[in-house]
C-alpha cells in the first residue's frame, strides 16, 4: 500500500479480529488481537500504548492488514494460530506453546484422566487448549469435572485405593478405583467430555438432560438440580467458535470485490480447520461477468498449482 499507516487505520473496521503489521518487504511483525480493530491499531500510532516495544514497532511498520472475526474469542484463537505462523519478532511472549497450559487425555488408557501440561508431545494423546492463563485452564477442568466426573487422582493413587475418596461422595468422581462404574460408562463420559472440548457441546447437553430426567425419576433431586444447573452454565457460557474446529477440514474461502474493470480477490486458508492468513490479490478484469472472472481466478489458483 502506498498509504501511510494513519490513513490505513482510518479506514479498518470496528469490528473485532487480528491485526498484522508488516514492513516494507512485507514481512510480519507483529500479531495482536482487538475488539475494535480501528481503535486497537490507532492506539499504536496515537502512542497511548505505553509498552516499550511500541515505538520500535510504529518506526519499523509500512502497512497494517486484519482478518476479521465473529467474536473476540475467535480472535483470541486466531491470534495464536497466526503468531505461530508467522513467527513475528516483536512477540515474544506467544511464539511458543510452552507458554500455555494444555489439557491432556490419553483415551487409550485404562481409565483415562484430564490434567494440565504445558508441552505438546506426540505420543497418542489428545490435547486441548492452549489456555493463555493459569486460572483459565483450571476453571476449564473444574468445570469439567462437573459435567463429566471422569478421576483426578494418578495412576499409582488410582491402582492403591480401596475406598472411594471424596471426591465420589460429591458426585465429582465415578470411583473406577473401586469399580463403581463399567467400562462403557466411563468411555461414554470420556467422549462426552472431548466433544464438549471440541465444541460440539448439543449431544453433551442432550446426554446431561438424560441425567437429568434418570435423577429426578429416581428422586435424586438434589443431584437433578446441580445436572440442570450445569446444563444452564453450559448453553450460557459457550460460545461456537469457527477460527479453529476441526469440522472445517481444508477448505479455501474466496470472496471477490468489483469497483468497474477494478477489484480484488481475497482466499481465506483453512486447513485441518485453522483459519490462516488471507492472501489479497488486486486485478483488472477483462469481463464483466462476476462469475467467468471466478472461475478464471480458480482455474489458475488451483490447475496452474
Amino acid at each position: 500500500m502506498g498509504s501511510t499507516l494513519d490513513e490505513q487505520a482510518r479506514l479498518l473496521p470496528t469490528r473485532p479480529g487480528c491485526y498484522l503489521f508488516r514492513d516494507g518487504r512485507g514481512r510480519v511483525l507483529y500479531v495482536g488481537k482487538a475488539r475494535s480493530l480501528r481503535a486497537r491499531v490507532r492506539q499504536y500510532l496515537a502512542g497511548t500504548d505505553e509498552r516499550a516495544m511500541v515505538p520500535f514497532l510504529v518506526a519499523a511498520a509500512k502497512s497494517v492488514d486484519v482478518v476479521v472475526t465473529a467474536s473476540e474469542k475467535e480472535a483470541l484463537l486466531l491470534e495464536n494460530s497466526l503468531i505461530k505462523q508467522h513467527r513475528p519478532r516483536f512477540n515474544v511472549k506467544l511464539r511458543d506453546d510452552s507458554n500455555f497450559l494444555h489439557l491432556r487425555v490419553d483415551p487409550r488408557s485404562s481409565w483415562p484422566r484430564y490434567h494440565l501440561v504445558r508441552s505438546i508431545r506426540d505420543d497418542g494423546a489428545r490435547y486441548f487448549g492452549p489456555y493463555h492463563s493459569a486460572s483459565k485452564a483450571r476453571s476449564t477442568l473444574a468445570f469439567l469435572q462437573r459435567a463429566f466426573p471422569l478421576r483426578t487422582c494418578t495412576d499409582a493413587v488410582l491402582r492403591s485405593r480401596t475406598r472411594p475418596c471424596l471426591l465420589h461422595q460429591m458426585d465429582r468422581c465415578v470411583a473406577p478405583c473401586v469399580d463403581a462404574v463399567d467400562r462403557e460408562t466411563y468411555d461414554g463420559l470420556v467422549s462426552g467430555s472431548m466433544e464438549l472440548l471440541q465444541g460440539r457441546y448439543k449431544p453433551v447437553i442432550q446426554s446431561l438432560e438424560k441425567r437429568m430426567l434418570d435423577a429426578a425419576e429416581a428422586l435424586e433431586f438434589e443431584r437433578a438440580a446441580r445436572l440442570r444447573d450445569l446444563i444452564f452454565s453450559i448453553r450460557s457460557t459457550l460460545e461456537h467458535q469457527n477460527v479453529v474446529d476441526a469440522r472445517l477440514g481444508d477448505h479455501d474461502v474466496w470472496a471477490l470485490h468489483r469497483d468497474g474493470a477494478r477489484g480484488a480477490v481475497a482466499v481465506l486458508p483453512i486447513r485441518a480447520g485453522v483459519v490462516g492468513e488471507p492472501t489479497v490479490t488486486t486485478l483488472e478484469a477483462a469481463t464483466d461477468d462476476d462469475g467467468d472472472l471466478l472461475s478464471t481466478l480458480l482455474n489458475t489458483g488451483y490447475l496452474d498449482n
